[in-house]
């Protein structure tokens, strides 16, 4: 299965975004979903949630949080279950964009 991500192509980006220490997205992901199957809701970002947090980074706030290993979203979907308890996997390559590590788990990469 698979979703079509809704990008807002028009939207101000800031300028530090995408960070210059950003790599080419390549090879599978995880990330922690609601649904089974999963939506377009379970790929939005955390700005698209309406979420607000004035001194969080941009470019993370506009980025969607998926782990390099299963491990570690079935780490962070323990710790926190309201994230959703279903783990979807994906494929990037470089046309998906760019990803960085990102955050305290080694694992967690923002794309």
């Amino acid at each position: 299965m698979s979703v079509d991500l809704e990008f807002d192509k028009d939207s101000a980006w800031p300028n530090s975004c995408p960070p210059h220490d950003a790599g080419d997205a390549d090879g599978v992901v995880y990330r922690l979903v609601a649904a089974d199957p999963f939506t377009n809701q379970d790929f939005r970002s955390l700005e698209q949630l309406g979420m607000k947090r004035p001194k969080a980074d941009p470019c993370l706030m506009r980025g969607l949080s998926v782990f390099s290993q299963i491990e570690g979203a079935r780490h962070t979907g323990c710790m926190y279950p309201l994230l959703g308890s279903y783990i979807a996997e994906g494929r990037l390559v470089p046309q998906h964009g760019l990803t960085k590590p990102t955050g305290k788990n080694p694992l967690h990469t923002t794309w």
